[in-house]
């Protein structure tokens, strides 16, 4: 990742997001895809300043003119909203129950770890994946509420 954002930042500075190449957007985006969160410490450190640095710009570009891409690294995220009592007892057993039987959805990836945050694929698909799995949830889990959200879109609390 390092090498992939030294490059795009020396061509920013140099002449501009407009002019850095596609190959390199999709090596950014190939390499990023699927991570929920830049680790910033030990030899990751210069990685994830640098990412700081550029991911607005980039995240521009990418939404202009790259939208295939920027599916890649728009995922969208669920939440359970955790009452006072603590978690539902079906909650856990359906998480690793889900997807049901003839689904075309994937089992979700927990959130760096967590037990109640998981995260979808961006786009359209990603969405619908990510709804599926409330609605599901919601089934197990009566009354049981969840955020839905992409960092590009405003969240939704169902």
């Amino acid at each position: 990742v390092e090498r992939v954002l030294i490059e795009i930042g020396a061509i920013i500075e140099k002449s501009g997001i407009d002019n850095v190449p596609r190959s390199l957007f999709e090596q950014l985006t190939s390499i990023a895809a699927g991570y929920a969160s830049i680790d910033g410490v030990g030899v990751n450190a210069t990685g994830a300043r640098l990412w700081g640095a550029l991911t607005e710009q980039s995240e521009l570009a990418l939404q202009k003119d790259h939208q295939d891409l920027f599916a890649r690294l728009d995922p969208h995220y669920v939440i359970a909203d955790v009452p006072a009592a603590g978690l539902p007892a079906p909650f856990l057993p359906a998480v690793v129950a889900y997807p049901p039987v003839g689904s075309p959805h994937a089992a979700p990836a927990a959130l760096d770890g967590s037990a109640i945050a998981y995260t979808f694929g961006g786009g359209v698909g990603g969405r619908q994946a990510a709804e599926h799995f409330v609605e599901y949830m919601q089934l197990a889990c009566q009354g049981l509420r969840f955020w839905v959200f992409s960092p590009a879109l405003a969240p939704t609390y169902m």
